[in-house]
């Protein structure tokens, strides 16, 4: 003769098998996923401090690459500033505007300055003024094949 459970502790069971299946399904999906920030969230829950520290910072480097400055700025007070701020004066829009303030200031301008200045109006995009700076660069080394090709790219 078989005993018989009571149905409380048969539903019990199978609830508890239910949540493990999903709890399996839920980290499979994390392991597997190709999206960065699900990657990332993934390692916020880690044992390792260094994980969730990396975690925290790819986070951070996911939304500043998104253009999502707001999100981002909620993520900086749990990270190392130097971790940060190169991106950040490369990569920020007012920081690239403090650059190119500097930068257009100057009176006589480096091929390198005014590739710089053409990159960071690329990042704001504004084609024209980029293309302005790389004909500056052009005029004064017309031999380097990257400033060439960057050229003729811009002048389409």
């Amino acid at each position: 003769m078989i005993p018989s459970l009571p149905l409380n502790k048969i539903l019990a069971a199978l609830v508890c098998i239910s949540l493990v299946a999903i709890a399996a399904l839920n980290q499979y999906h994390y392991i597997t996923s190709p999206d960065p920030l699900v990657q990332a969230r993934s390692r916020l829950f880690s044992f390792s401090r260094g994980d969730r520290y990396f975690a925290r910072l790819q986070s951070w480097y996911y939304f500043a690459q998104k253009g999502d400055w707001s999100t981002a700025a909620k993520l900086e007070s749990d990270l190392y500033s130097p971790d940060l701020f190169v991106y950040k004066s490369q990569s920020q829009p007012s920081e690239i505007r403090k650059s190119l303030t500097y930068l257009t200031s100057k009176n006589a301008l480096t091929v390198e300055e005014c590739l710089t200045i053409a990159r960071y109006y690329l990042l704001l995009n504004d084609r024209p003024q980029a293309a302005k700076y790389v004909s500056l660069a052009y005029d004064q080394d017309p031999v380097r094949p990257d400033i060439a090709k960057f050229y003729l790219q811009l002048s389409q």
